[in-house]
């Protein structure tokens, strides 16, 4: 699994254009025109992925999406989002997502991850 995660993650970086920036990656996804990822570790809240450039809280949620779908593979296919949880920490608001990730043959595994995305400025449109 560890395997799959690392290409996946690759591929993130090879379809992406990518600039460092202190401890965060910019990164851009081309199904998400116009939008920009700041990027930590993001299983932690102080490593939250960032969402730049959102129009709207829909916006938001739908590169939330493109990101996941980037990263781990087609959604309820690939990896099931589930837990979807939004927190409010000194001003800012961050959503926790959990993922599933899935065999082959449908059937779900036994791994799981956490992503935590800052959607601060998707809500202040």
């Amino acid at each position: 699994m560890k395997i799959i995660q690392l290409i996946a993650l690759l591929l993130v970086f090879s379809a992406s254009s990518a600039q460092k920036k202190g401890k965060k990656t910019i990164v851009t996804i081309p199904s998400a025109p116009g939008i920009v990822f700041e990027v930590g570790k993001g299983e932690i809240l102080e490593g939250a992925i960032k969402i730049k450039f959102a129009k709207d809280t829909k916006e938001g949620v739908n590169a939330e999406t493109k990101y996941l779908t980037n990263l781990y593979g087609e959604l309820n296919v690939d990896c099931k989002p589930f837990g979807s949880e939004f927190y409010n920490v000194n001003g800012k608001i961050y959503n926790l997502i959990n993922i599933e990730f899935i065999n082959k043959d449908g059937k779900t595994k036994d791994e799981f991850t956490t992503i935590y995305f800052d959607v601060t400025d998707c809500n202040k449109k």
